[in-house]
């Protein structure tokens, strides 16, 4: 599900040293009021080169549309009287309509439109402005916050995922306010990076893989 939603941890694994997850304690970055949508130039819906995933960016928030894989066995279909299959479609699925389905082994897969709400009025996310462009979407998981970078620009929507590695674990620890939650072989470090340790964080470049999605 990575290349389809925003990434919501990530992990710092090293020989013969347990892994470790770094999250933050509060939305990022610090001393910024949070922002209940993105600027209005920037509204619309954006998509790589297939129809799925795009994300639909408008006043009410970021709603992020995909499929979700479902299948259904050859015999379902023969005792079921709702659901059929015409050529490379399956019908009863959605109403009044049918969906493209492909059939492998002894089953049809096919996918079903979904809409997410990723931020907005029921949505517990953050969204920080950066700057005139730039964005920060904090995900919120049980108190905690993972950020992305949304830059739009030219139609586009680059979305930046938070992925900083580094082999001996300790490139975070001028971060002063921290706690380590430990659970097996998983260590969870907490960060609460001051204005200042959070520029400093950015010139690490704490940022890795990049996604470009166009209005199309």
């Amino acid at each position: 599900m990575r290349n389809f939603l925003f990434v919501f941890s990530f992990f710092v694994a090293t020989e013969g040293i347990a892994q470790k997850s770094f999250e933050f304690m509060a939305a990022l970055p610090p001393d910024i009021e949070a922002s209940t949508s993105v600027a209005a130039p920037f509204f619309g819906m954006y998509q790589q080169e297939n129809d799925f995933p795009k994300y639909e960016v408008n006043a009410a928030g970021i709603f992020l549309h995909s499929l979700a894989i479902h299948s259904i066995s050859r015999d379902t279909l023969r005792e079921s009287s709702t659901f059929s299959v015409k050529g490379d479609y399956i019908y009863g699925i959605k109403e009044n309509d049918s969906l493209p389905c492909v059939l492998e082994g002894d089953s049809y897969y096919f996918g079903v439109p979904t809409k997410e709400m990723i931020l907005g009025a029921t949505s517990p996310n953050v969204l920080k402005q950066l700057n005139k462009n730039e964005y920060l979407l904090n995900f919120q998981q049980e108190g905690k916050f993972i950020p992305c970078k949304l830059q739009f620009g030219n139609m586009q929507l680059k979305i930046s995922y938070f992925d900083y590695v580094n082999g001996e674990n300790k490139a975070l620890d001028f971060v002063k306010k921290k706690q380590e939650i430990i659970d097996a072989s998983l260590t969870t470090v907490l960060l609460l990076p001051t204005q200042k340790e959070w520029k400093k964080m950015l010139e690490l470049g704490i940022f890795g893989e990049t996604l470009l999605f166009k209005i199309r």
